[in-house]
């Protein structure tokens, strides 16, 4: 009988669970994001815990430039 530094196997006791996605990883739709992302935003915004600038908007911009151009190739 040989020395084995590593662990048995047991290949038959795994089961491979795939990831429930979407979102979070509940499972449910990317586009819950949205209204939950709005609904956020509006009393942010309205406490003025965040402010809205000039360097918030070029953020935005760019990153809208780069998913345009990662889409369109």
């Amino acid at each position: 009988m040989a020395f084995h530094a590593s662990a048995p196997r047991d290949e038959e006791a795994k089961e491979i669970v795939p990831p429930k996605g979407g979102l979070f990883g509940t499972g449910l739709s990317e586009w819950f994001a949205l209204p939950i992302g709005i609904t956020a935003a509006v009393p942010i915004l309205k406490l003025d815990l965040y402010v809205v600038n000039e360097e918030t908007q070029l953020a935005a911009v760019f990153i809208a430039f780069c998913v345009a151009f990662w889409t369109q190739g």
